[in-house]
C-alpha cells in the first residue's frame, strides 16, 4: 500500500539530479503485486493481485469511478508464496490471462481468463527443483505470433523460456545462465540492438551486475554479457528507456546495496556505457525502478521504490556539464520561443509572427555588413570572480556572449537560449572557471559550453534565408 512517494525528473540528457531536488512520499511495503487491465471487457480498468501471505490471486473489477468491487480469489496452493503477477493473452482467444511466479513451489501458474472476470483453476508448469522463480513476463520470443513465457529463476541462478505451440500448453522450455550465485531479481524486456528481436535484461543482485542476453528472433538468446553495478551494490530492479534522446535504448538500474540508480547509456548494438550513478540517500536501499514521462515533458523521469526508507523517488535531471549551474530557458506564458539563423552571417533573430518578414528583411540589407569571427582565445588563464561581477570589462562580457552565440549558431545545429539569472549564472560560471578548477590548471573553453544534446532541447522551429 502506498502511502508516500519521491519521484526523479528527467530532460532528456540522460542525466539527473542530486538527492536534494527529490520528493517524499511514504509507503508501507507488503509483499504484494498488482497489475491492472480490462479483464470482463467493460472498459473500465480492473486489479488483478498476487496476495503472497495469502497464496491466491484476487480480482478486484473496476466501476470507473475509482472504487472497485469486492476482491475475488483463486488459490494459489498453500505454501506457493505468490510473488508476481502479470496479464496477457496466454491462448489466442482476445482474452486476457493470469500469469503467476509461485516462489516457495519452483512453478508458474497460468490462470486463462473467460473475458467476464472469472478465470479457470491454476495450471502449473515446474520451473526447476529449488529454482525459486521471482520475475515472469509474457513476450512473443520465438516470432510466431504466439505468446511465450520468460522466467527467471533467483535460486537456480537462470532465465528459462517456456515456448508455446499450436496447442495451450508450454511445451519446450529453454534454459540460459546467468552466472552461480547471481540470484537474480528482476528483468526488463525490449529490443535493445536495434534488430526487431526481443532482449532480456536481468538485475543479477548477487554478483554485482546487470545482464545482457541478446535475444535471435527464434526462441534462442545469446550468452549474456555482463556490466558491473559496483561492489556490493546488489542490483534488484532494472528499466528500459531512451534517457538522452537518441533513440537508443539505454537502461536504469536499482543498486538496493549502494543506496543509488545507475543508467547505462546504449550504443544501439546491444553494447552499453558504463554506469553513471545517482544517489537515492543513505540507508534508502532503493528496491524498484521505473520509467515514464512524470511531468509531461516529453523526457522520461525516473521512479525509485525504496525499500529502506519506505519511499519512492522521482528525481530532475540536470544540464549540462559539470562546471555548469542550473539555468533557465526563454519561455514565454511557457511557450518556447522562435528564433532564425542567418546562414550567411550566423546571426540569431528572434522573430514573431506579425513582425517575421519585415525583420528578417531588414536583417538582410545589413547582412553584408556584419563581420562574425571565431574567438582566437582558446583557454582561460585568469578569471573574475562571482563576487564581484560587475569589475568584469562589459567588452569581456560581450565578446563571451558572442563567442557563446556563435557556438550555438554554428553549422544551424538546434540551440537553446539562456537567459535571466541562468544567462547570468552561466557568464560567471565562466569567469570563475580558474577557481573552479584550480588557479594552476587551464580550462578548455570547449569543457565550459553546454554539450550539443542539451542545446538542442525543446527547439519549436529552426529557420534558414
Amino acid at each position: 500500500m502506498v502511502n508516500q512517494t519521491q519521484a526523479n525528473v528527467g530532460t532528456g540528457n540522460g542525466k539527473r539530479t542530486d538527492p536534494e531536488h527529490f520528493r517524499v512520499f511514504c509507503i508501507c511495503f507488503t509483499k504484494t503485486a498488482i497489475r491492472k487491465s480490462d479483464l470482463n471487457n467493460d472498459g473500465r480498468l480492473d486489479l488483478a493481485v498476487a496476495n503472497y501471505l495469502g497464496n491466491n490471486v484476487g480480482i478486484l473489477l473496476g466501476y470507473g469511478n475509482g472504487s472497485f468491487a469486492q476482491q475475488t480469489t483463486y488459490s494459489t496452493g498453500d505454501g506457493f508464496d505468490t510473488w508476481m503477477i502479470t496479464i496477457g493473452d496466454l491462448n489466442n482467444d482476445n482474452m486476457p490471462d493470469i500469469l503467476v511466479t509461485n516462489y516457495g513451489a519452483d512453478s508458474v501458474g497460468i490462470f486463462f481468463g473467460y473475458g467476464d472476470g472469472s478465470f479457470t483453476s491454476q495450471m502449473i508448469f515446474p520451473t526447476g527443483i529449488g529454482s525459486k522463480p521471482i520475475a515472469a513476463a509474457i513476450w512473443d520470443f520465438n516470432s510466431d505470433n504466439r505468446s511465450d513465457i520468460v522466467v527467471v529463476n533467483y535460486n537456480s541462478d537462470n532465465v528459462i523460456l517456456l515456448l508455446r505451440d499450436s496447442s495451450q500448453p508450454f511445451l519446450t522450455m529453454t534454459t540460459f545462465l546467468t552466472g552461480k550465485n547471481s540470484n537474480l531479481q528482476y528483468m526488463a524486456i525490449a529490443d535493445v540492438n536495434k534488430d526487431n528481436f526481443l532482449d532480456i535484461i536481468v538485475a543479477n543482485n548477487g554478483n554485482d551486475n546487470i545482464g545482457i542476453l541478446l535475444g535471435y528472433g527464434n526462441g534462442s538468446l545469446m550468452k549474456q554479457i555482463t556490466y558491473a553495478t559496483g561492489n556490493g551494490s546488489s542490483p534488484s530492479s532494472v528499466a528500459v528507456g531512451d534517457f538522452n534522446n537518441d533513440s537508443l535504448a539505454d537502461i536504469a538500474v536499482a543498486n538496493t546495496g549502494a543506496n543509488n540508480v545507475g543508467i547505462l547509456l546504449g550504443y544501439g548494438n546491444g553494447t552499453f556505457s558504463a554506469i553513471t550513478s545517482y544517489s537515492t540517500g543513505n540507508v534508502s536501499n532503493p528496491y524498484s525502478v521505473s520509467v515514464a514521462d512524470f511531468n509531461n515533458d516529453k523526457c522520461l523521469d525516473m521512479a525509485v521504490s525504496n525499500l529502506g526508507s519506505k519511499s519512492v523517488q522521482v528525481k530532475q535531471t540536470d544540464h549540462g556539464s559539470s562546471f555548469w549551474p542550473r539555468f533557465s530557458l526563454v519561455f514565454v506564458n511557457d511557450v518556447g520561443q522562435n528564433f532564425v539563423i542567418c546562414d550567411k552571417c550566423r546571426t540569431i533573430v528572434t522573430y514573431k509572427s506579425s513582425t517575421g518578414t519585415g525583420g528578417l528583411k531588414k536583417h538582410l540589407a545589413s547582412c553584408d555588413k556584419i563581420t562574425l569571427s571565431n574567438t582566437t582565445q582558446s583557454i582561460i588563464t585568469t578569471y573574475y570572480t562571482a563576487s564581484k561581477p560587475s569589475i568584469i570589462p562589459e567588452k569581456i562580457k560581450k565578446e563571451v556572449t558572442n563567442a557563446y552565440l556563435e557556438f550555438i549558431a554554428l553549422d544551424g545545429r538546434p540551440f537553446e537560449i539562456v537567459s535571466r539569472i541562468g544567462f547570468k549564472n552561466m557568464l560567471e560560471t565562466i569567469f570563475k572557471a580558474g577557481k573552479i578548477t584550480a588557479n594552476s590548471q587551464s580550462t578548455e573553453i570547449s569543457d565550459l559550453l553546454p554539450h550539443p544534446t542539451t542545446v538542442s532541447r525543446k527547439v519549436d522551429q529552426v529557420y534558414s534565408f
